[in-house]
């Protein structure tokens, strides 16, 4: 299976699943309703905002933010449908050795993600990194997410 964008939802989708544990209800806006939808099908979400970009969203409403209680209630309303719905949801499983690639987008960080043992460099801001498994894997993105405050 390849993915050529996996988000933090996707990430920790699976590695919960790779432990027996479904996720149950992502809460906020569309796009990560979309993402939950590709990598757990069968999963309720409660879309609370439209994204806007990668820092940004608006309200449903194009008129104005919903109350903060309003949001509440409509998370606890499709938390009582993610649960009675769960069996449902077929989140991803990666099962046996997983490959990474992993764009980077500071100079230094490949010269630093290339101290782990195994880590290559398939291009000037490419990573690549075969992993033995799924925690493993998950391990290996965190550490490189890391190195962006180096």
């Amino acid at each position: 299976m390849q993915w050529s964008f996996f988000g933090q939802l996707g990430l920790n989708a699976a590695l919960a699943a790779h432990y027996g544990i479904p996720p149950a209800l992502p809460s906020g806006d569309d796009t990560v309703a979309a993402e939950a939808a590709e990598v757990a099908p069968g999963i309720r979400s409660a879309v609370v905002k439209r994204a806007l970009g990668a820092r940004a969203a608006a309200a449903r409403s194009a008129c104005e933010m919903p109350h903060p209680d309003e949001a509440c209630d409509q998370i606890e309303r499709a938390v009582h449908e993610a649960l009675a719905s769960r069996e449902d949801v077929r989140p991803l499983r990666f099962d046996g050795p997983v490959g990474l690639e992993v764009q980077v987008h500071r100079p230094r960080m490949p010269e630093h993600a290339l101290l782990v043992p195994g880590m290559e460099l398939a291009d000037g801001c490419t990573l690549r990194y075969q992993a033995p498994d799924f925690p493993t894997a998950y391990q290996v993105i965190e550490l490189i997410a890391t190195l962006r405050a180096i």
